[in-house]
């Protein structure tokens, strides 16, 4: 799940134990295959350019704000039902973290684009939560 608060500027729920390995296995792609390297560059490119919220805050805002809701409230503009659901949503799985991803920071447009294509982007999503990953048709 993305969440945007500016342009190219998003917080991602990502699972605490995945690895590029697990997120490259999840795609269900042969490892060595172009599609694996897409699915590691995927994965690159959002650890390369993410921090996770929790230690940002940990380290460098809370004499700011007196706590991390009030931090997303300011920070990221978001808003208190969204605080409540992204809230609920570390509460159900406390394996996950909220990352700050700067989508092109690195510059990686081929990953970025290909993540974000409608017919990925939930699958990839997904991934960084260490489920499986779903190929059903919508239609």
């Amino acid at each position: 799940m993305k969440i945007g608060y500016g342009v190219f500027e998003s917080l991602i729920f990502v699972s605490r134990r995945l690895t590029k390995e697990i997120f490259v296995e999840l795609a269900g792609v042969e490892q060595g295959s172009f599609a694996a390297s897409m699915f590691e560059r995927v994965y690159d490119s959002v650890f390369q350019e993410s921090f996770d919220v929790t230690e940002l805050y940990e380290k460098y805002y809370k004499a700011e704000y007196k706590n991390i809701n009030l931090f997303l409230y300011h920070k990221y503009l978001i808003n208190e039902d969204g605080i409540d659901w992204i809230n609920e949503q570390l509460t159900k799985d406390p394996d996950l973290t909220l990352r700050d991803w700067k989508e092109l920071e690195q510059g990686d447009d081929p990953a970025y684009s290909f993540m974000t294509f409608y017919d990925v982007e939930d699958m990839i999503s997904n991934m960084f939560m260490m489920k499986r990953a779903d190929y059903e048709d919508k239609d």
